[in-house]
């Protein structure tokens, strides 16, 4: 197996739940981008109107999508200690945001792993 997708699909959207390829030597043939290319004819043939790729940047997604769509969380606490603790929860993923959306940032975070891993 050198690549896979997997994804849901409504009739109308194809959703990408999971992408990926092999490195290495078979990589340089790439063949996630192969798959890809057979993936999105097969959903035109389809009738399928749209593909969604995921949320966050990745090289191969500019090569096929020249649009993206904005994507939001909404947290909702509908029992006392849910309440208490939903503004936690988003004040988390904007963080989480900033730091994914800054490549100084990002780069920090990954060094942070890797030092407490």
């Amino acid at each position: 197996m050198i690549a896979i997708f997997g994804g849901v699909n409504n009739g109308r959207r194809l959703s990408c739940m999971i992408n990926s390829y092999t490195a290495g030597e078979p990589g340089r043939w790439s063949p996630g981008l192969v798959l890809m290319t057979h993936l999105i004819a097969r959903c035109g043939d389809a009738g399928i109107g749209s593909l969604d790729l995921g949320a966050g940047y990745a090289q191969y997604k500019t090569f096929f999508c020249k649009d993206t769509e904005g994507s939001f969380d909404t947290i909702l606490g509908f029992t006392p200690y849910g309440r208490m603790v939903a503004p936690a929860l988003a004040a988390a993923r904007t963080i989480k945001r900033q730091v994914k959306s800054s490549p100084a940032l990002f780069e920090a975070s990954k060094l942070l792993r890797r030092i407490f891993a």
